[in-house]
């Protein structure tokens, strides 16, 4: 016995022992009148005994049931796979690559979702991009997507021109469309690089924690918060990067050309500027740089609250 046929047997050899089975627990008539069902009668029809007139007819209407039991056992599932496979939306994808402004590759991790809400949970999708800079996603229904980067910290860049986070900042990457089972391919994501702004806390009076995790402060720390204010609306926070005996340094890679307003706030605190100047948590401290060189330092003094 070849392969095909132990296949076919082990697909057909269920079916046909449970009719066997049925058939030979199906009680005898004792008195035996009727008719036959027709052939127009549907094959998966209940068949109702009656009578056959004879021994023969008895067999041929077994038989008859037995054919009436295979096709239903084997012809209805590959009726509903058929139907399943039919109704199942071809799927689409997005792929590319991750460049710098001037056309190097990079190490990144790309972040897919839908541009538009959808009007129900659609966490965004991940990945990060191989030695040359592509990436892939696939198995994407029919929509529009919005694709943003994060560059490794690992990439060299330029001391006072960083790559900035366009999935933190406004990102100029066009929205992708993709039609049911559509391949996006040969899309191009450019990492824009922008300007470090640096900003230094002075502490005489030691109003801020002294004692700090590994990590530093808290993002959301109420002693002091950076909040920065892009053109959308949207609100980012400083990033602690040192500190010493007389204060701490924060540090953030906003984009060139863009609008962004600071805020200081804290809960134990007045700030003032270089001036002298109190610096009220409803001020704001506008930037818009067009060069990495345009960005100065902003430096601020820390007193406690009610001195």
């Amino acid at each position: 016995m070849n392969s095909q046929t132990r296949s076919a047997s082990l697909a057909l050899g269920v079916p046909l022992s449970f009719a066997h089975l049925a058939l030979a627990q199906t009680p005898a008539p004792a008195s035996l009148s009727g008719t036959v069902l027709s052939e127009e009668a549907s094959i998966c029809a209940p068949h109702r005994p009656g009578s056959l007139g004879s021994v023969k007819t008895m067999e041929k209407s077994k038989m008859s049931l037995l054919n009436r039991f295979i096709t239903c056992a084997i012809g209805a599932p590959i009726v509903w796979a058929c139907v399943a496979l039919a109704q199942t939306p071809a799927t689409g994808s997005i792929s590319g690559r991750v460049l710098s402004e001037d056309g190097r590759t990079l190490h990144a991790t790309v972040t897919l979702s839908f541009a538009k809400p959808r009007g129900f949970p659609s966490p965004p999708r991940r990945t990060s991009t191989d030695a040359n800079g592509a990436f892939t996603f696939t198995r994407l229904s029919a929509g529009t997507y919005a694709l943003c980067v994060q560059v490794a910290a690992s990439e060299p860049a330029p001391a006072n021109s960083p790559f900035v986070d366009n999935c933190v900042w406004p990102s100029g990457q066009a929205p992708i469309t993709v039609s049911a089972g559509q391949q996006v391919a040969g899309v191009v994501v450019t990492a824009p690089q922008g300007a470090w702004l640096q900003i230094r806390a002075d502490d005489p009076d030691h109003v801020l924690p002294q004692a700090l995790p590994a990590k530093g402060p808290a993002l959301l720390e109420p002693e002091l918060q950076l909040i920065l204010k892009g053109p959308d609306g949207l609100y980012r926070h400083a990033r602690f990067a040192s500190n010493d005996g007389a204060g701490r340094n924060y540090q953030v890679a906003i984009p060139l050309k863009t609008a962004v307003a600071l805020k200081v706030a804290s809960s134990v605190a007045e700030a003032f500027d270089q001036g002298g100047n109190q610096v009220k948590d409803t001020d704001q401290i506008g930037f818009q740089p067009a060069t990495p060189t345009d960005l100065n330092p902003v430096k601020f003094t820390l007193h406690r609250k009610g001195q």
